[in-house]
């Protein structure tokens, strides 16, 4: 009997933005660009944070799974940087919009 084999995952594309300034075009042409590269979208927007774990963990641990990170850093948001210093501390392609 043979098996099927699992097609493989995507790779995970990490976006950093503020969340009070996420306009709906940006996260469009963000998710876009990002799918049509073959990447899966991975944002804090998207993800609940588990139970008995914090915000702080939980970004980082979305961070660690991804394959690459975008930063919006066009409002210097402090959240924004410290995902970005995370990212290129654990040595993640990075994309700085």
């Amino acid at each position: 009997m043979r098996e099927k084999l699992e097609k493989p995952n995507k790779p995970l594309c990490f976006v950093a933005v503020p969340f009070a300034r996420l306009e709906p075009a940006i996260r469009a042409a963000i998710q876009q660009g990002v799918e049509s590269a073959g990447y899966s979208l991975v944002s804090m927007l998207d993800s609940a944070v588990l139970p008995g774990s914090t915000i702080k963990e939980s970004v980082i641990s979305a961070i660690a799974s991804a394959d690459c990170v975008i930063a919006d850093v066009s409002d210097r948001n402090p959240n924004v940087f410290f995902e970005l210093g995370l990212a290129q501390a654990m040595g993640k392609a990075l994309l700085l919009i």
